[in-house]
């Protein structure tokens, strides 16, 4: 398994890919206006007075489903469930989060980090994200997320998430919270001449980490 310190970086190499071979108009949801310092055993606190609603950049997220939900919800920065920046949790199983541009009108989406919220289970678990077209058309995309650390993993959406009206996905169980959400009218997942160069130096970083991790841990 690759360490949880390569894991953290394929992450940010991979959001950076996602944010620099957008256009200029790219917009990243993170959520740093929610944070707080909290402790380490504190559980995920309410985002505020009315948690079902949540809007940044232009975008806002609201939970909706038939169970009574409690909102979304964050971990404080000194929790021992902080993921490394600021995240949302949709804090009922079986309650959907739903995104969707501020007075209508289409986006494309590029990439999200996803954590587990509970790391003491082993293995990985899926999330489910559909997104709606303009013309009623639906694409599915399922991520694998890590069950076993609580540190943030960067996932590509594919080409088709273009032209949506809303995008949604479901609480699980394991649970999952969410950050750095790269949106945009136009773009698609590492489009464009710059992304290739962009994403091969990414991945030739990763591999020279994961050959130095090896070789260090053969040494010990």
């Amino acid at each position: 398994m690759i360490p949880t310190t390569i894991s953290k970086m394929l992450g940010a190499i991979l959001l950076f890919v996602a944010v620099w071979s957008s256009p200029a108009s790219a917009i990243v949801l993170d959520f740093e206006s929610l944070a707080f310092p909290g402790f380490s055993s504190q559980p995920a606190q309410s985002i505020g007075a009315t948690p079902t609603t949540y809007s940044e950049g232009g975008f806002t997220l609201v939970t909706t489903g038939v169970n009574p939900g409690f909102g979304f919800a964050r971990y404080g920065t000194d929790s021992d469930r902080f993921p490394g920046s600021t995240a949302l949790l949709n804090n009922t199983v079986d309650r959907d989060t739903l995104l969707t541009r501020d007075g209508g009108g289409s986006f494309s989406i590029a990439a999200i980090s996803l954590a587990t919220t509970n790391a003491l289970v082993s293995g990985s678990f899926d999330v489910l994200f559909t997104g709606t077209k303009s013309d009623n058309s639906t694409v599915d995309q399922t991520f694998s997320i890590d069950n076993t650390t609580y540190a943030l993993e960067t996932f590509l959406f594919s080409s088709a998430f273009t032209d949506l009206v809303s995008l949604r996905w479901t609480q699980g169980s394991p649970s999952h919270q969410f950050d750095n959400i790269v949106l945009d009218e136009t773009i698609s997942a590492v489009s464009g001449p710059g992304g290739l160069p962009l994403m091969m130096a990414g991945l030739f970083c990763l591999g020279a980490l994961t050959r130095r991790a090896r070789q260090q841990s053969s040494a010990r």
